[in-house]
């Protein structure tokens, strides 16, 4: 399947400023490019997606495509609340080259948004798109879960391949799977904290805040998990669970930013209304790298 694998979801660097910063994002991007990634990720939920506006998320994409060379596989989250707008984000990433677009469930109107509305808005949305769609699930961040049904339906859609799903409900992980079985489609984890449960069932890959930071110990996971070694496999999940937790649910982007900045990354603060994660929060994100083996360098 040709977007199976694994991939980080940039952050977006801002300037002192609060400019977002093309040269930065570039030389992180490349830094990843050296590892045993699938391809990279700009313009999702962790690279702050909803705070930028059109013309800094043109920049974004421009900045990491031309650092990514075309074996990369290069996604780009292309979501707006209309169906309308969407489209629009969708042809402006494939005309900057990315190859595969990430769109997300609209949630502003969370009672309308049923499996018949989300059935007709992705269709036109991929009808629409010059590059592949992939769905994108976020529940802890829109309120609204993209169904089992709704998939089985736009799995077999010509220019819908994946999903990512980044919460930790299991049961629809699996009805995901259950649902487009026998098409070409991807079904990824977007949470670290289920990785070993998501590659358990058979998901295909995984867009993963914490392979931008335990990149090797992510792919070792991968690699324990298709050797069938999951005693091994299990005992890594866990090691990896405390920083998976702290960069997820309870510091998000914020502290994935921290976290990333005590690696030398570079990421500046995040955009208000993100606020900077406390000194106290940065000594933890330091010692959760620290235990895991990973260079601190600030």
């Amino acid at each position: 399947m040709r977007f199976a694998g694994f991939y980080h979801p940039l952050v977006t660097p801002f300037t002192s400023s609060g400019e977002v910063d093309a040269d930065a994002i570039a030389r992180n991007a490349t830094r990843y490019l050296a590892t045993g990634l699938t391809g990279l990720v700009v313009l999702g939920s962790n690279g702050e997606s909803p705070q930028l506006e059109d013309e800094e998320s043109d920049r974004m994409i421009a900045a990491v495509r031309a650092v990514v060379p075309a074996d990369r596989p290069l996604l780009a989250g292309a979501a707006r609340e209309s169906t309308r707008a969407t489209i629009a984000a969708c042809r402006r990433a494939a005309a900057l080259g990315v190859d595969a677009v990430m769109v997300r469930t609209p949630a502003f109107y969370k009672n309308m948004m049923t499996s018949d509305a989300f059935v007709q808005h992705f269709t036109a949305v991929a009808d629409a798109s010059p590059v592949p769609v992939l769905l994108y699930n976020v529940t802890m961040y829109t309120g609204v879960t993209l169904q089992a049904d709704a998939v089985a339906t736009l799995s077999r859609h010509p220019n819908i391949v994946g999903l990512k799903e980044s919460g930790n409900d299991m049961q629809l992980l699996g009805d995901y799977l259950s649902a487009s079985a026998g098409q070409e489609f991807v079904v990824l984890c977007g949470s670290a904290t289920s990785l070993f449960s998501a590659l358990a069932l058979g998901a295909h890959g995984a867009v993963l805040a914490l392979s931008g930071l335990a990149t090797a110990q992510c792919l070792e996971l991968r690699d324990l998990m298709r050797a069938g070694r999951y005693d091994e496999a299990r005992a890594l999940q866990q090691r990896l669970l405390p920083l998976g937790r702290a960069i997820g649910a309870q510091h998000g982007v914020p502290g994935l930013k921290a976290a990333l900045t005590l690696m030398g990354f570079e990421t500046g603060a995040p955009r208000l209304p993100l606020r900077p994660v406390p000194e106290t929060v940065v000594a933890q994100m330091r010692a959760h790298l620290t235990a895991l083996g990973l260079p601190v360098v600030s």
